[in-house]
């Protein structure tokens, strides 16, 4: 008898998807990092806090903690600012700076940022200085003054190239507000700080100043810390890169976020809680910053 062998045909299945559908995947996962990014950059913020040491800064200051708000263009977060309310408790700070731009040079509604600041400064002391958008204003709006008028009669100090002494545990520091001209802004000239704030107080120095790419006139001053803001972290980090655009329209700021340092000055620079005009900022945090100082002081 003839045997047969049967054979077995095996079909082997292939797990690959067909590349247009790959495509279409990766298409979709990059829109929602894109989407979610946007949400993320635009619509909330976390908070940063950030550590500057100073062998210039009296033992006494040590946990002093300053909360900064910048860059704000009239975002309230909330109703009425009761996310940024519950964030500063949070921090528990002693006190409150407003580095600039707190409302945009065309906002419509300048009186609900007023009323957001006024509830900041019922709760801790204050300080406010005027940004490039705020400069704008007071040069075309006749009513900007009131806008300054509000936030005076809720207690904030509203500085105007003058210095304050912050005290503190019996011990002194000084708290300076730079207001540049706008044409420093609109010519992309850094100011003469010296002709407007005249020589450095003795001791331990804050500097408020809304735009950082002046660093360099800043430390000529003699500042011992810088606060600022303005650049908005560049609109659009890129990973090993940082910010791409600086808000006169300039690639990769030198400084758009986080601490740096030049001689004795430091600088702290926040990416701002807002954004002029339409919000556009990708993988890049909108930020309440916390600063704690820290005395490397011997005395």
């Amino acid at each position: 008898m003839k045997q047969h062998e049967s054979q077995t045909r095996r079909v082997k299945l292939s797990t690959r998807l067909p590349w247009k559908t790959m495509r279409h995947i990766g298409l979709f996962l990059i829109a929602l990092l894109l989407l979610l990014s946007f949400y993320r950059s635009n619509m909330i913020f976390k908070t940063t806090t950030y550590t500057v040491e100073s062998p210039f800064l009296s033992n006494a200051f040590n946990g002093y903690r300053i909360a900064q708000i910048s860059d704000l263009h009239g975002h309230v977060f909330g109703d009425a600012g009761e996310d940024l309310l519950t964030a500063l408790d949070a921090a528990s700070p002693n006190l409150v700076v407003i580095t600039g731009d707190a409302i945009s040079r065309s906002e419509k509604h300048p009186e609900e940022t007023a009323k957001v600041l006024q509830a900041v400064a019922s709760r801790y002391p204050t300080y406010y200085i005027r940004g490039n958008h705020e400069l704008h204003r007071d040069e075309v709006e006749p009513e900007q003054s009131r806008f300054y008028d509000a936030l005076r009669e809720a207690g904030v100090i509203v500085l105007e190239n003058e210095s304050v002494p912050i005290l503190y545990r019996e011990a002194q520091i000084n708290l300076v507000g730079l207001k540049e001209p706008l044409d420093a802004y609109e010519t992309n000239t850094p100011p003469d700080v010296k002709a407007l704030l005249g020589e450095k107080p003795d001791g331990f120095t804050i500097l408020l100043a809304h735009n950082p790419l002046w660093l360099e006139r800043y430390v000529d001053w003699g500042a011992d810390l810088v606060i600022s803001g303005h650049v908005h972290g560049g609109m659009v980090r890129l990973p090993f890169v940082g910010g791409v655009f600086s808000p006169d329209v300039s690639f990769f700021p030198r400084y758009d976020r986080g601490v740096y340092q030049m001689g004795q000055t430091k600088m702290v620079v926040s990416t701002g809680m807002g954004g002029s005009g339409f919000p556009f900022r990708l993988f890049n945090d909108q930020e309440l910053v916390v600063i704690t100082l820290s005395s490397q002081s011997i005395h």
